[in-house]
């Protein structure tokens, strides 16, 4: 999924797991109500820290509003090995989001289109 920011100019790549906590968001959602959703939508059992994850990346990404700040739990490289044994045992990708400046989109499209192929 990507979003066009078109205030800041910047594109917003989400993968499957973070597109889906992203549509799980609507006015109000709890963690647990968020949680539920995806499972429903992934059809699959989804471990909270994935959901905690992939809000902590929308937060920062600027994607949505929360009552306080979500604990980023990415900068642990045994939270994060915890996370990929998680997602692997549900079949469930580790929750990502990739944002690009029209700076950045401008420099990828030149490369993408200057290599021969």
């Amino acid at each position: 999924m990507a979003i066009l920011d078109e205030r800041s100019k910047t594109v917003h790549s989400l993968n499957s797991s973070a597109a889906a906590v992203w549509e799980a968001c609507e006015g109000g959602a709890t963690v647990q109500r968020i949680n539920a959703t995806v499972e429903r939508k992934l059809g699959a059992p989804v471990a909270a820290d994935l959901v905690s994850d992939a809000l902590a990346q929308l937060q920062r990404a600027g994607l949505i509003d929360t009552a306080g700040p979500i604990p980023a739990g990415t900068a642990d490289p045994a939270r994060r090995s915890m996370l990929k044994r998680v997602a692997m045992a549900g079949a469930i990708a580790i929750p990502v989001v990739l944002t690009l400046a029209a700076s950045e989109q401008r420099a990828y499209a030149q490369i993408r289109t200057s290599i021969p192929g």
